[in-house]
């Protein structure tokens, strides 16, 4: 079925654009709070906690409220509330929404590691930097219908694309805003 924790179980994760941490519980405790199915003992999840928020460089406010955190720090928790998850593919909903540019590029730094390392990510953007930034593959669709798929470079020069971004301006030297 498509129930959360099944969908878990088979290697998905995903975040949302608005992000919703246990605001009374540390970071570290809302990262503990992730239900696993993976026979870790709570030693070793408690390692695991300690892996991944030192990965994403937030491990020095693990023992602070999440109520606390800037949006961006936020954004990471629920990164890493999904790495326990030990996810073979991400769903990111506008991982950057929100969040100050040094901190954006952090979370774009993380996720190329991750990528790297073989997690698969999918994520839906409407900021054209972060996807020239992030994507392989670019699929643009406008009003649910699907219109182009290729390189960043290729679909801002989509007619379909442009059309349906900028109103169907012609002048040859416009570009797709990025």
């Amino acid at each position: 079925g498509g129930e959360p924790h099944r969908l878990a179980r088979r290697g998905l994760g995903r975040t949302f654009q608005i992000v919703s941490p246990f605001k009374n519980m540390t970071v570290r405790q809302n990262m503990l709070a992730v239900q696993t199915d993976d026979g870790r003992s709570r030693e070793e999840k408690r390692e695991r906690v300690g892996e991944i928020l030192e990965f994403l460089e937030i491990d020095h406010i693990a023992d602070n409220e999440a109520r606390g955190m800037s949006g961006g720090q936020q954004k990471l928790l629920e990164l890493g509330r999904v790495l326990m998850l030990d996810p073979e593919l991400v769903m990111l909903d506008e991982p950057a929404a929100g969040v100050n540019p040094a901190l954006e590029e952090r979370i774009m730094d993380h996720i190329h590691e991750l990528n790297d390392e073989g997690t698969t990510f999918v994520v839906i953007e409407h900021d054209m930097h972060v996807m020239k930034t992030l994507a392989d593959t670019v699929s643009v669709f406008d009003s649910g219908r699907h219109i182009a798929q290729g390189d960043f470079e290729e679909v801002s020069q989509d007619e379909a694309v442009r059309e349906a971004y900028l109103g169907g301006t012609t002048a040859e030297d416009d570009e797709v805003p990025v």
